[in-house]
């Protein structure tokens, strides 16, 4: 794990004590997802129904605890959470004890550390130890939700990667996971139907490193997911009547990168030997 230094904090609006934010450093450890811990709390993305077909968890469904515990102390003057045993950790331990390896010293009133598979939650803050426990509480009775949050509601607006009280979070901020994951969804589902998940597929399949349609990103981004009137016009204006631009970066030669339209896309993948580079110059002459 690795200690966060950016948006650490107990998310709080008022008297209500919603969560804490683990926040983030620039280290490759808060870069790599969190599929570890995704897999010891028993966060799923998905369910079958009785016909065994597969259907997306969308909203609060995906982020929700379903098993798992945590190791949790509290002494005099420090208290600490965390999803990792430490090794060699004997039957009778301090909060000390419990502490991941970035952060043995803690510094501030509150210190998190993280990486894919485990996170740790430390305060010497005293007038804190109750949200400690609370949350530990939460943890035990699996009433824990784990995102990636960003809101634009005020208590929620600085968080990171945050570890959550379930059944406290506001309704607006379950809306908002739920139509975030929406989006996402109807955007792989949007791919799929214009035929490029298929052929990007197709390409990695055929294609080796700085092959013939190498690329290291094609990522499908919406022109305007919420707003019709003004999605038609970027459309008009970008030439296309797909609802979807591709950012390329890293392209056949590693030196061609950019935006190009859903139609420069299946020209490029679907047609042998040509250069993603080479429409570059159809734009200019056209």
């Amino acid at each position: 794990m690795r200690r966060a230094y950016q948006n650490v904090s107990f998310i709080v609006e008022g008297d209500n004590f919603y969560g804490v934010s683990l926040g983030w450093d620039f280290t490759s450890e808060h870069e790599w997802g969190i599929r570890g811990i995704k897999n010891k709390f028993g966060l799923k993305s998905d369910k079958t129904n009785i016909l065994g077909i597969k259907k997306p968890l969308l909203g609060i469904d995906n982020r929700r605890m379903t098993i798992g515990e945590v190791l949790f102390k509290e002494d005099k003057d420090l208290c600490v959470l965390t999803s990792e045993r430490p090794y060699g950790l004997k039957e009778k331990y301090k909060a000390k004890d419990l502490l991941g390896y970035d952060i043995k010293n803690v510094y501030n009133d509150l210190e998190c550390a993280w990486d894919e598979g485990d996170f740790c939650i430390a305060s010497k803050n005293k007038e804190d130890f109750p949200k400690m426990r609370e949350l530990y509480e939460a943890f035990k009775n699996k009433n824990i939700a784990i995102t990636f949050l960003k809101s634009e509601v005020p208590a929620f607006s600085n968080s990171s990667l945050s570890v959550l009280i379930l059944d406290k979070l506001p309704q607006d901020v379950l809306d908002e996971m739920y139509n975030v994951d929406k989006e996402a969804y109807d955007l792989i589902e949007y791919e799929k139907e214009i035929g490029v998940t298929k052929l990007k597929e197709e390409t990695r399949r055929n294609s080796g490193y700085k092959g013939n349609k190498y690329f290291m990103a094609c990522s499908p981004r919406w022109i305007d997911y919420k707003d019709a009137v003004a999605r038609e016009e970027k459309k008009r204006k970008a030439n296309t009547e797909y609802d979807i631009m591709f950012w390329v970066n890293y392209s056949d030669d590693d030196d061609n990168f950019g935006w190009y339209t859903a139609e420069e896309i299946i020209k490029w993948l679907s047609t042998p030997g040509l250069k993603l580079k080479s429409l570059n110059a159809e734009r200019e002459t056209a």
